[in-house]
């Protein structure tokens, strides 16, 4: 609701599209035989979903059926591609003419975006954001629909160098394949003035309690920091399946009373704890993009980051340090270096970098320009 969540980015992206174009989002989801007839009597088979954006936006809620497959003999991912065109019929009933279908994430929405977008006979732009990607090739079943999904897509948009070059090697066609960045709310994370004084040193990290997210590396580097006689305190904000190992080896580090994690934060006041904080650090084992790193950035504080991807695009030595993944002891040199440089720091003129290659106008900027590259001048109207 209201575009938090792990989906954040989507739900920015299309606010700030909506702006120039006439925006619908589609949510689709099955259902069972007997709950769908019943569902379908009702006719709340097309939901409208009012707490995403303002009015210009209209969000619907799409629901078809789903057969046992014990029936079917079919895969969830056959079923998908067959929702396409009852999602694209409903569609075309329920709000009249689209000119072009924007799939986010190859498996599943890429998927049925491609079947949707074939089925109104329309181009398809597909954004990957996944990451790893070959999270989608672990079955003969998911890599042949990546490339079903790969061969339908007009463009393939990556968020990154570094996943627009495994696109690459995906892709048949290579010259479908762009990069456009994720948004960044720089209206949201405005720059704060640099906080005064560094003892204690306070680091904040903005991370989904997951195993990808390298948290455990943080806690290391934050123990040999201390071990070293520095005096940290450290702030991690995120949810995850991870939470308690993690909140176990902060006990077994003897970190208990410098690392406090403060669970899942509304955006807004994410920025409050960016803004109180010395230095920012990513210490992810993949990132498609980073967009934790960049918001932190755009409020003006420096970054540590792990090359795991995505924030070796914009971390530069000008605005903090770069790390192996899985290194705590590099992760603590370089948070000790970022430390005595602080006073380099400018808050203002990393926030104007961001705006000006992440910002929403940046965004818009390069995302109509791949609608305008297909659709010629129907985007003007």
């Amino acid at each position: 609701a209201h575009g938090e969540g792990a989906a954040s980015f989507v739900c920015d992206q299309i606010a700030a599209l909506s702006e120039e174009v006439t925006a619908l989002f589609v949510e689709h989801r099955f259902d069972g035989a007997i709950s769908w007839a019943r569902r379908r009597a009702a006719e709340r088979h097309v939901e409208p979903i009012a707490d995403l954006w303002p009015d210009r936006v209209t969000a619907l809620r799409v629901w078809t059926p789903r057969w046992s497959p014990r029936l079917t003999h079919r895969r969830l991912l056959d079923d998908v591609w067959r929702a396409g065109a009852i999602v694209a019929a409903r569609v075309r009933r329920k709000w009249g003419a689209v000119d072009l279908v924007h799939a986010h994430v190859v498996l599943p929405a890429g998927l049925l975006g491609a079947a949707v977008a074939q089925a109104l006979g329309v181009p398809l732009v597909l954004q990957e954001h996944s990451g790893p990607f070959d999270m989608h090739l672990d079955t003969a079943e998911k890599r042949s629909a990546v490339q079903r999904t790969l061969a339908r897509a007009s463009v393939t948009l990556a968020v990154s160098d570094v996943l627009a070059q495994r696109m690459l090697e995906m892709s048949e066609s290579p010259g479908k394949v762009q990069i456009v960045p994720n948004l960044v709310r720089t209206d949201l994370f405005l720059a704060q003035p640099a906080v005064g004084g560094a003892d204690p040193l306070r680091i904040v990290s903005v991370a989904a309690l997951h195993p990808v997210k390298g948290v455990d590396t943080l806690l290391r580097a934050i123990a040999e920091l201390i071990a070293r006689g520095r005096t940290v305190h450290a702030e991690i904000i995120g949810e995850g399946e991870m939470r308690g190992s993690l909140e176990d080896l902060t006990r077994q580090l003897g970190l208990s009373r410098v690392v406090t994690f403060r669970g899942a934060v509304p955006r807004a006041v994410v920025g409050e704890h960016l803004a109180a904080a010395h230095i920012y650090v990513c210490s992810s084992r993949h990132e498609t993009f980073g967009l934790a790193p960049a918001e932190a950035l755009s409020v003006g504080r420096p970054v540590v980051s792990t090359r795991c991807g995505g924030p070796e695009s914009f971390v530069t030595q000008s605005f903090g340090a770069l790390v192996p993944a899985d290194d705590p002891s590099a992760m603590a040199d370089a948070i000790a270096v970022v430390n005595e440089r602080l006073a380099e720091f400018d808050p203002g003129r990393m926030h104007e970098t961001i705006e000006r290659r992440f910002g929403p106008e940046a965004f818009r900027r390069q995302m109509l320009s791949v609608y305008s590259g297909l659709l010629g001048d129907r985007v003007a109207a």
